[in-house]
């Protein structure tokens, strides 16, 4: 049986109503003006934008077992990683918004400062790469939790 492993670094976008990741949690504090709680706020991470996520499981599904040959776990990453601090600031920035960034009350212990992948492998054999930069799939996500908390809300 052919199995493949796609390793993908922290998805986003529309749809995610897990508030206790960053994005979410992030978007769900500004757009109800409540100050955003961060740990740290220096380790660095790479964030995939769904849409580019979806890409990568289309070519997964498509391959042949004679291109993969023993090639089957394949990285899906951006490329660029950002330290928390920077993509919650870059939200506020996108937003116009200037709501507060405060300590959380609990601290993360043993956490690794930076975690990125390389996918040059997913675009050697699948011709993959992501499509989407951060500011524009933080735009796309942000129009679409501008839509959720408001009908969610009222």
């Amino acid at each position: 049986l052919g199995v493949l492993i796609p390793r993908f670094k922290n998805i986003y976008g529309r749809g995610d109503i897990n508030f206790t990741r960053l994005i979410p949690k992030v978007l769900e504090h500004i757009l109800k003006g409540k100050p955003i709680p961060v740990w740290g706020g220096t380790a660095k991470r790479e964030y995939l934008f769904i849409d580019d996520a979806v890409e990568a499981y289309l070519m997964l599904g498509a391959i042949s077992d004679e291109k993969l040959g023993r090639n089957r776990i394949f990285n899906f990453g951006s490329g660029n990683p950002i330290a928390v601090r920077g993509i919650i600031k870059t939200i506020r920035d996108l937003m116009s918004e200037k709501i507060d960034i405060v300590p959380a009350k609990d601290e993360r212990k043993n956490e690794i400062s930076d975690q990125y992948v390389s996918w040059e492998k997913a675009n050697c054999v699948l011709g993959w790469k992501p499509g989407v930069f951060l500011d524009e799939g933080l735009r796309r996500t942000i129009a679409w939790y501008k839509e959720y908390i408001y009908t969610t809300t009222l």
